[in-house]
């Protein structure tokens, strides 16, 4: 045999090699190219905010140093007891312990019309369908936690929760879009998020996180400009009295409305392009929205009459959407709710400029969504006392009667 005969036969499996690579690499072209890609599923988070924040000015001295979150602490077992308590259920996004799909509700807590979810979560889900009517289903879940008054609580509850999605996400095919929705320090349990992501590094990554009336601390507001989070947009009022007055469960003694407040500070880097303080105004009033109505059902201090007795949460999807497909937006704007009974107008407007960024009107078909909604829910849901939003109402005297006395 000759040596170009043997080089030949040397040669014959490496071209081979080479022509099933570059036929890979072809046909893997094509049917990235030519083939339906699978489309990402939208998984929907809620988080609830602090339990009866007031008790934890009974214990001043331990919530200032940051040392209730023991099972033995009075405070904590009374805590349990109001987050056990089936009141506590009947008027906003709430379940057990955890990361819990929605569709865990029983047939006889649906048919018991308590439960507020039963409500909140049909209406988001009709209105982030009239917002976008081709986007795939939303899954809903809720992360339950204990609700204290605690910065080092909310900062264990965050872990648990990256964990939680962690291992929620590895069962789907393709990574889910991921929306989180909180209210109150609820978006600081999420915030503590880009802390564990920074220690465990499993890559999670949230695209929107939502939050409403969320008091933002230092501790917590340089996380949200981390690169777990694809856009944080945080709704505040001038009508919410409690947002800004958390002192007492943050090391710095400091409470600000708005993350921009933080990064005014800081001088050493830009604000962030993904962090967007957005003040609500409705029917051109900057102190209708408050604490309550923006997530708790029921509440005497009206927004809209159409909207009652949901609270404003509902419309995150229409909110969400008119802030986030904003070009140019800037950290700081208001977006304004404005309504004749026809129509429904969204305005987002650089803050106090009369400027217009980005207007959306909707009409028939919002009110008549609306109409529906709200009589279901006035006729369907029947709680045991109704929410006056105030902390001297029915419901809540006895949920604290309960828990300090029962």
């Amino acid at each position: 045999m000759t040596q170009n005969s043997k080089t030949s036969r040397r040669l014959l499996p490496f071209a081979a090699g080479l022509f099933s690579l570059a036929a890979m690499i072809v046909l893997g072209s094509y049917w990235f190219w030519h083939c339906p890609q699978p489309i990402p599923e939208r998984i929907v988070i809620f988080i609830h905010g602090t339990i009866h924040p007031e008790l934890g000015l009974l214990n001043p001295v331990d919530t200032l140093s940051d040392s209730v979150n023991t099972v033995s602490h009075t405070y904590r077992q009374r805590i349990a007891k109001i987050r056990d308590n089936p009141l506590t259920y009947e008027d906003q996004t709430i379940q057990d312990y955890g990361l819990k799909p929605i569709e865990q509700l029983t047939d006889q807590e649906l048919a018991e019309h308590t439960r507020g979810i039963a409500f909140i979560i049909p209406a988001y889900d009709a209105v982030a369908h009239l917002a976008d009517a081709t986007a795939p289903k939303n899954r809903y879940y809720t992360f339950g936690w204990l609700g204290l008054m605690s910065n080092g609580s909310r900062k264990e509850e965050g872990f648990k929760l990256y964990d939680a999605l962690c291992d929620e996400r590895a069962k789907f095919a393709v990574p889910p879009h991921i929306t989180i929705v909180t209210h109150s320090h609820g978006g600081n349990v999420a915030l503590w998020l880009a802390q564990a992501e920074k220690e465990r590094k499993r890559g999670l990554h949230i695209d929107s996180l939502i939050l409403w009336g969320t008091p933002v601390h230092r501790s917590t507001a340089y996380h949200a400009r981390a690169d777990i989070f694809g856009r944080v947009v945080s709704f505040y009022s001038d009508g919410d009295w409690i947002q800004g007055t958390d002192v007492f469960s943050t090391p710095e003694r400091a409470c600000k409305k708005r993350f921009g407040d933080w990064y005014a500070t800081d001088t050493d880097q830009p604000a962030p392009q993904q962090v967007h303080d957005i003040r609500l105004m409705a029917n051109g009033s900057k102190h209708l929205v408050d604490h309550r109505n923006m997530w708790f059902m029921g509440n005497s201090n009206t927004i809209f009459d159409w909207l009652w007795p949901l609270p404003l949460v509902i419309l995150t999807p229409l909110l969400a959407q008119t802030t986030l497909q904003t070009l140019e937006l800037p950290g700081q704007a208001e977006l304004h709710i404005g309504t004749d009974g026809a129509t429904l107008t969204l305005t987002l407007r650089p803050e106090n400029e009369e400027a217009s960024l980005h207007t959306v009107s909707y009409g028939k078909e919002f009110f008549d969504l609306m109409q529906e909604l709200a009589e279901t829910t006035r006729q369907d849901w029947h709680p045991t006392h109704q929410n006056s939003g105030s902390l001297l109402s029915a419901k809540n005297g006895k949920v604290l009667w309960q828990a300090l006395f029962g």
